[in-house]
């Protein structure tokens, strides 16, 4: 099964076993007649549209496959003052971003926060999730893979944020402060999000 999120709306393309019947389908058929339409349809991340399909991971390829993937890494940052939380472009986010040729996910999951956020040697602890959103840079489709980690942080309390990529704000919120964000946040934070929960907090 894949989830992408397209104007922060999930898509779910899954195979006959993972069909569930109570969220809106589409068949692969349905796909290929109207492309442009189902991106219309008012679905959201509590009630996603589905696509089923016999081979997911084909269907996956081919619906972006005019898509420029590009990937990047990131991660929910842990320390004794709380959650490490961002703002960027006027929404919260958790620190992430573009893996540079030679880098493993990893790398780039603890230089991006060093960098966003002004702290140094965060330890990656495992591996939360990964996730796939679609956006345009000018006339380029653009389909971003993120793999998510949780990150624990022992150093400084003090947070820098970097202004030149958009970040107004760094600071470290407790449990509470940062569910609190899912209703100014992107669709695929709040996927980050229910996933850490689910399998760090409950």
């Amino acid at each position: 099964m894949y989830k992408v999120f397209i104007d922060q709306k999930p898509i779910l393309i899954v195979g006959h076993e993972d069909l569930s019947t109570k969220i809106e389908t589409l068949h692969i058929d349905d796909v290929l007649n109207v492309p442009e339409d189902i991106w219309l349809k008012p679905f959201t991340n509590a009630d996603p549209l589905q696509i089923v399909c016999g081979s997911p991971e084909v269907e996956f390829s081919r619906i972006f496959s005019n898509h420029k993937l590009v990937e990047a890494a990131g991660g929910v940052v842990r320390s004794a003052y709380g959650y490490l939380i961002i703002k960027r472009n006027g929404l919260w986010d958790i620190p992430k971003g573009k893996m540079d040729n030679g880098e493993t996910p990893q790398e780039t999951a603890v230089r991006e926060i060093e960098e966003e956020c002004g702290i140094e040697s965060p330890k990656i602890e495992d591996s939360i999730t990964e996730t796939y959103h679609v956006y345009k840079n000018g006339n380029k489709a653009i389909l971003k893979k993120t793999y998510w980690y949780f990150l624990s942080y022992h150093g400084s309390q003090q947070l820098t944020p970097q202004k030149n990529e958009g970040i107004t704000d760094a600071l470290w919120m407790s449990e509470q402060q940062m569910y609190a964000i899912r209703e100014n946040t992107y669709g695929s934070i709040n996927e980050v999000l229910d996933v850490y929960k689910k399998h760090f907090l409950d």
